[in-house]
């Protein structure tokens, strides 16, 4: 049977022209249109949504992150997805490693994070679901916070599934080029380089405490050093 995969962008209105768009002159084009189908989508807002562009009947604010996921994954559901990838719109994703990751042989999976409580929970820029954990997570009740990755994960674990750690989804949290700035009196250190090999990453969310512009740029020159990783 044909896997019918969905890349979901989850953003904002306020975040078309910005975020958004940088997806748009990077990674989006190189999603394979015979692999997979890559939507936006935002919450209530004011105005036409763009080519692209999904509203739905939700929240359109952070607050409301689990009410929108929630929405996408009925969204999905009913257009027939058998899987679908959360993605946050600050994520740098190479689609082609990603969709030769074997993503679709679980239900549920992405990158641990925080300790077991007792379910593991994923950071939440980037975690697959099947149409299964979909089907479950378009009709759980929403929680009291906008905790979307821990929310998902209650309800999954409430009904078996379990997340599948991939290590291959990272973090991009120091500027490329920054340079440590150290007094002259600070004695040199040597550098120990861990053993092994670091994962063979697809996906990078930029998480810098920075301006927007300069997170907007990061976001750029991450793509285009690491070629859409």
């Amino acid at each position: 049977m044909e896997t019918k995969t969905l890349i979901a962008v989850v953003s904002c209105w306020s975040r078309l022209d910005t975020w958004v768009q940088c997806i748009r002159d990077t990674w989006m084009p190189l999603v394979p249109k015979d692999k997979a189908d890559i939507v936006v989508f935002v919450g209530r807002g004011k105005g036409t949504p763009s080519e692209g562009v999904v509203e739905l009947e939700c929240d359109d604010s952070y607050q409301g992150l689990p009410e929108k996921v929630r929405a996408i994954a009925r969204w999905a559901s009913m257009q027939g997805y058998n899987f679908m990838l959360k993605c946050d719109d600050d994520t740098v994703l190479n689609p082609v490693k990603w969709l030769a990751s074997g993503y679709d042989k679980h239900d549920y999976s992405g990158r641990e994070n925080r300790p077991p409580q007792p379910y593991v929970i994923p950071m939440g820029f980037n975690y697959v679901m099947s149409r299964k954990c979909m089907n479950i997570i378009s009709k759980a009740p929403l929680p009291g916070n906008f905790d979307d990755e821990k929310w998902v994960a209650k309800n999954l674990w409430d009904h078996g599934i379990s997340l599948v750690d991939d290590k291959r989804y990272t973090l991009h949290i120091k500027l490329l080029g920054h340079v440590d700035k150290r007094p002259l009196r600070a004695p040199k250190r040597n550098v120990y380089i861990t053993p092994g090999k670091e994962p063979e990453y697809f996906s990078r969310c930029i998480y810098l405490q920075e301006p927007l512009d300069v997170k907007l740029q990061e976001f750029k020159k991450v793509f285009a050093k690491y070629g859409g990783v």
